[in-house]
């Protein structure tokens, strides 16, 4: 198969609906432009199939933390904290995610104990439930939030 300018993309499984019917699924490479790409699907024995619909790239929206709850938690002792962030890469467990607060130039790490994915493909809106850190590298402050791709979320004080 190939997509635009992308040559020899292999079905990773077909199947046959009827006599006449198949479904092909493959897995779209990645690329650097958001540009429509024709498809081509060559199949043994026949002339290429060339499809007069386009596939097009989209570009990945930036996450965005929705709510923490709450918001404020004591120094002394670890709180049970909810992130609810939209827009974020699929996950599949806890192991996906790492929170870190951040005070001044220390990062803290904090424990994740649940995580849920909500959507469909790639980017998906997830709540995550976290213990906040305590420790010497502590301090007491507010928090602003950043939230960012590759599986990191992290607190800014």
């Amino acid at each position: 198969m190939e997509l635009g300018s992308i040559a020899n993309v292999s079905a990773t499984a077909d199947k046959s609906l009827s006599a006449r019917i198949s479904t092909i699924l493959i897995t779209i490479p990645a690329a650097n432009s958001l540009d429509l790409v024709a498809i081509r699907v060559f199949l043994k024995g026949l002339d290429p199939l060339d499809f007069a619909d386009r596939f097009q790239y989209l570009e990945a929206p930036v996450p965005v933390v929705v709510s923490t709850l709450p918001t404020s938690a004591s120094i002394a002792s670890g709180s049970r904290t909810r992130l609810s962030i939209k827009n974020f890469p699929k996950v599949s467990g806890i192991n996906d995610i790492h929170v870190l607060f951040l005070f001044g130039t220390k990062n803290v790490t904090c424990e994740v104990s649940w995580v849920s994915s909500h959507g469909q493909g790639a980017i998906h809106d997830l709540d995550i439930d976290l213990t906040s850190p305590t420790g010497l590298d502590v301090k007491e402050g507010s928090a602003a939030i950043q939230s960012c791709i590759r599986f990191l979320v992290m607190f800014l004080l």
